[in-house]
């Protein structure tokens, strides 16, 4: 099994409004929203990933929900989070 970081390829996938079926280890733990964005299966085995697509079609998912927390992990949110956080730093350095 592959334990990716962050996992691109999930968040691709949900930015496009399609839900994922990820083995729920790494960066799949942080971008799934299991039973909202797709679902998270707990071994990598076929039997496993067969479970998580039955649980995935017998949902009733929201392309715009789905999209929304890939949405998350924008660029240009995270750069506007990482902009924050320095000028936050910044100040409470400044008044300390």
């Amino acid at each position: 099994a592959i334990d990716e970081a962050f996992g691109m390829a999930l968040i691709e996938a949900q930015a496009c409004g399609r839900p994922v079926v990820a083995f729920g280890i790494g960066g799949a733990r942080e971008t799934v929203v299991d039973g909202v964005t797709g679902a998270l299966v707990a071994e990598p085995t076929a039997a496993a990933f067969a479970e998580g697509i039955r649980r995935v079609q017998a949902l009733t998912l929201d392309p715009t929900a789905i999209r929304a927390n890939a949405l998350r992990f924008d660029r240009g949110r995270f750069a506007g989070e990482i902009q924050r956080q320095v000028a936050d730093l910044l100040h409470d350095a400044q008044a300390a």
